[in-house]
């Protein structure tokens, strides 16, 4: 269960990675139209813009999520981690040698 939880941890820093990604390339693309008119858009294109991001969110992001949550189960699963990667210290005896 251990190798779950760091899976969703990972999925959850690439999900927020991606989704501010996103968000940053609709400000790019939003700032010049914003910049030419002087205003905000207005109810009926904020609700336009509502829906191309969402549609965008859904059929190109959620797959990616998804796809990243595989690839971090499988890479949580087969790569140790760090503190269980270390050799086990209990067969070494201290010897003198004098």
């Amino acid at each position: 269960m251990r190798f779950l939880a760091r899976a969703l941890f990972w999925l959850a820093a690439s999900a927020g990675l991606l989704l501010a990604g996103f968000a940053l390339l609709a400000a790019l693309l939003l700032i010049p139209s914003i910049a030419s008119r002087g205003e905000l858009p207005g109810d009926v294109q904020r609700q336009a813009l509502g829906l191309v991001y969402s549609t965008i969110a859904t059929q190109a992001l959620l797959p990616e999520l998804v796809l990243a949550f595989a690839s971090w189960l499988v890479l949580a699963r087969i790569v140790r981690s760090p503190l269980r990667s270390r050799p086990d210290a209990s067969h070494l005896r201290a010897t003198t040698v004098w």
